[in-house]
């Protein structure tokens, strides 16, 4: 066997002291060291390799994210210059668009107006009744007055002055509602009186109903109500739904036309309803559309309706049509009321 021997000199005891210990553990833990330091290189190598691979893969996916960075930019670069000449076609789309809706409204306000001048022709026979008969009856009077002052009696001469004066206030006021109904519209919205618009609405289609023999019947509410819109354009809307309504029953037996108006919550609903013989249902999807009608030809041109429910849109209303018992048809108006 192999031993390592060590002494130690010992002063004290004047020994030489001397141990022998056996060689195979030594070199037992010496191959254990030497295999612990094989190790401990081991994972020093194998940690460097992780280290590099780490640093060569940081690398990879720093290049990779600078490209991607590159692509992103380019892509962005292109899209922007996609976007400004869509935002550019898209502005100059926007400022048609503007244009034909001022076209269109300036269109449509022409169409209004030409639908006024319209509906007074088509009232012109019975306005003439209408003014013919207080001229008539003016004319009597001032003959008779003449008289009375030649034979003294200033009293009924006074008298006959009188109703001539009612006769021209009469005439007077028809001639202003006419007026005011041709004039254009002022494009303001602003706080109607709907009592205001039925008056004069009664003053103008009163005559043509006496021709045709309608009963034309007011039914206003028990407080007034107003409305936020324009005063020409509403006058329109209603002129239009009620003579429709009359022509409606020009071949009834009945022939009725009544008009109501009421508050429901914040809105003021308007019923016209005749006692015609109502509207078939295949017709109603068409009604609304320009130039449709369902009158003899020369009769109309089928605008009244479309012009109505243009309005009732620019006034923020709606316009439906409904059923209800002893009635042929009844439409009704919605309109926001006036704070």
């Amino acid at each position: 066997r192999e031993y390592l021997v060590a002494s130690q000199f010992v002063p004290l005891l004047g020994w030489h002291v001397s141990t022998m210990v056996n060689y195979a553990s030594i070199a037992s833990s010496r191959n254990t060291a030497i295999l612990i330091a094989l190790l401990l290189i081991a994972v020093i190598i194998m940690g460097g390799g992780m280290l590099v691979n780490r640093q060569n893969r940081l690398r990879k996916e720093q290049r990779s994210q600078q490209a991607f960075a590159l692509r992103l930019e380019r892509q962005v670069r292109d899209r922007t210059f996609a976007l400004t000449e869509a935002n550019q076609r898209l502005e100059v789309e926007v400022d048609e668009r503007r244009i034909a809706e001022k076209n269109l409204r300036e269109t449509q306000e022409e169409l209004v107006q030409a639908a006024k001048l319209a509906g007074i022709g088509q009232m012109s026979a019975a306005l003439a009744h209408e003014y013919n008969q207080p001229l008539a009856a003016i004319r009597s009077y001032a003959d008779n007055a003449l008289i009375f002052l030649t034979k003294d009696q200033a009293n009924f001469a006074a008298d006959n002055l009188q109703r001539i004066k009612m006769l021209t206030d009469k005439m007077a006021g028809l001639t202003r509602t006419l007026r005011n109904f041709a004039h254009k519209s002022t494009g303001r919205y602003e706080s109607v009186s709907l009592e205001a618009v039925m008056d004069e609405l009664i003053i103008l289609l009163s005559p043509q109903a006496k021709k045709l023999r309608v009963k034309l019947q007011l039914l206003p509410p028990s407080l007034p109500l107003s409305v936020l819109g324009d005063y020409g354009r509403l006058s329109q809307i209603m002129t239009n739904l009620t003579t429709n309504a009359m022509d409606a029953v020009a071949d009834s037996e009945n022939k009725r036309v009544e008009i109501t108006w009421q508050q429901r919550e914040d809105k003021a609903v308007i019923s016209v309803k005749d006692t015609g013989s109502g509207i078939d249902p295949a017709v109603r999807e068409k009604m609304f559309t320009a130039f449709f009608t369902t009158k003899n030809p020369g009769s109309g041109l089928g605008l009244g309706l479309f012009i109505v429910i243009n309005i009732v849109n620019d006034l923020k209303g709606t316009l439906s049509i409904k059923d209800e018992p002893g009635y042929g048809a009844v439409f009704e108006v919605s309109l926001p009321l006036a704070e």
